[in-house]
């Protein structure tokens, strides 16, 4: 503890401890601007699964509108036929996956670090704020998991819609030619 204490008693230690605090506050403020981000845009990409999941249905339907067109008996078609679902059952068991570990990550929150104020002494300080530094880091890295599972699951909704609309264009040609 003689160490510490005459570290800060020594002016050029002194001053290379408030630069090392001042850096660290930056780099902690810096982390925290991050996560606000981070989150802006996950909350983005989950607007987007939600379009996605939209546009899935309607391309679902316009198939169901196609084939009815396309029946030669329309009535008996409509009748055979139900009106399509929200999901596909073929990838159901992947999309529910996806869901469930989207879920988890939303879920999943650390605790903070338990910051503990021994004495006021400037060490001190810089060890607790890269204990928060720390606990920041964490939690970006966190977001940016459940971001990309975000990324999966609406790669694995937009693959579907493609290959719908391509199966509805080829529809559409054979009904006009």
């Amino acid at each position: 503890m003689y160490v510490v204490i005459n570290m800060e008693t020594n002016k050029e230690c002194d001053e290379l401890l408030d630069n090392i605090l001042k850096e660290l506050e930056i780099t902690r403020e810096q982390g925290i601007q991050l996560s606000e981000k981070l989150n802006e845009q996950t909350e983005t990409m989950s607007n987007t699964s939600v379009k996605l999941e939209r546009i899935e249905n309607e391309t679902q339907v316009s198939t169901w509108y196609l084939n009815y067109i396309k029946a030669t008996f329309g009535k008996i078609y409509k009748k055979c036929n139900s009106f399509p679902e929200r999901f596909k059952k073929v990838s159901i068991s992947r999309r529910l996956k996806l869901k469930t570990e989207l879920m988890l990550a939303h879920t999943k929150n650390e605790t903070p670090p338990k910051q503990e104020y021994i004495d006021n002494s400037k060490l001190s300080k810089i060890q607790n704020v890269i204990s928060d530094i720390s606990y920041i880091s964490n939690l970006n890295s966190n977001e940016l998991d459940k971001q990309n599972k975000i990324i999966d699951y609406n790669t694995e909704l937009s693959e579907a819609n493609e290959e719908t609309m391509f199966k509805n264009r080829l529809k559409i040609k054979k009904i006009l030619d």
